[in-house]
């Protein structure tokens, strides 16, 4: 059985932000969907662009690796290093994510990688410590 990793081409990460600083960047994948058996792409908020595009493929990688689909909920431990899960949600706002959209249709799913706090909790947990504009769900 050969492995496909998802951090080779064809994929290209998008990191968009805005330079007012007044709106948290953001990055999303384009051309994962273009893949057999991968019709989604992925985008994360608020993380600087380095650490954004190793979440996107690390957890592009992780699905591929463990013959994972995308689900509501689903936490990936392959992504960040300490111990710490991300978890996946469906994006409910697409619109910005244009090169996603153009490249494989403007309804392709696109699952937002959420990271979490110092204790683990993730953005919409009661008990998330961090400011929720600096990591905005989609």
């Amino acid at each position: 059985m050969s492995v496909t990793s998802a951090i080779s081409p064809p994929h290209t990460i998008h990191y968009v932000f805005d330079v007012d600083g007044r709106k948290p960047p953001f990055a999303y994948s384009s051309g994962l969907a273009a893949r057999p058996g991968r019709l989604y792409e992925l985008a994360t908020t608020g993380l600087p662009g380095r650490w954004a595009q190793g979440v996107i493929n690390s957890a592009a990688d992780q699905l591929v690796n463990d013959g994972l689909d995308p689900g509501e909920g689903l936490e990936l431990d392959a992504v960040l290093q300490g111990g710490y899960v991300v978890r996946l949600r469906r994006a409910n706002d697409t619109t910005q994510c244009t090169h996603a959209r153009l490249l494989a249709s403007p309804d392709v799913p696109v699952w937002q990688i959420l990271t979490p706090d110092k204790w683990g909790f993730f953005p919409g947990d009661t008990h998330y410590s961090e400011d929720p504009e600096a990591q905005p769900l989609m």
